[in-house]
């Protein structure tokens, strides 16, 4: 088979862990308002990448305004990546037949926080 690759940027910084369950706490529905609007935002740019049929890796790099956010925080964001990309049928799935693996890199940038999503079959 072809070996695929493709990227995609989200450009801002995606809800953060503490925050969603900050959220959870206050009142279940804000939790759910969190989720939902931050799939729908991402589903916009995921738009541009073509369906995958094959299972692939995932490699995101969160770029920050700043390193006060913990790294696990930012992670938390793939969640919402991975709901857009079935959502929008470039993945069939994101169970573990379909997403082999997971990589996370982590870079500052003052002024554009972004986060790059790279998904490939190699």
């Amino acid at each position: 088979m072809e070996t695929v690759k493709q990227t995609c940027t989200i450009p801002k910084q995606l809800t953060t862990l503490n925050v969603y369950i900050n959220a959870e706490r206050c009142n279940r529905f804000l939790g759910a308002k969190i989720k939902k609007d931050e799939t729908m935002y991402c589903t916009h740019y995921v738009r541009v990448l073509q369906p995958i049929l094959q299972p692939v890796k995932a490699t995101f790099t969160w770029i920050t305004d700043d390193e006060k956010t913990d790294s696990d925080n930012l992670t938390f964001g793939a969640k919402f990546i991975f709901d857009a990309l079935v959502k929008t049928g470039i993945l069939e799935n994101d169970g573990r037949k379909q997403v082999l693996e997971i990589h996370h890199l982590f870079a500052t940038e003052k002024g554009n926080a972004r986060c790059i999503v790279e998904l490939s079959t190699d």
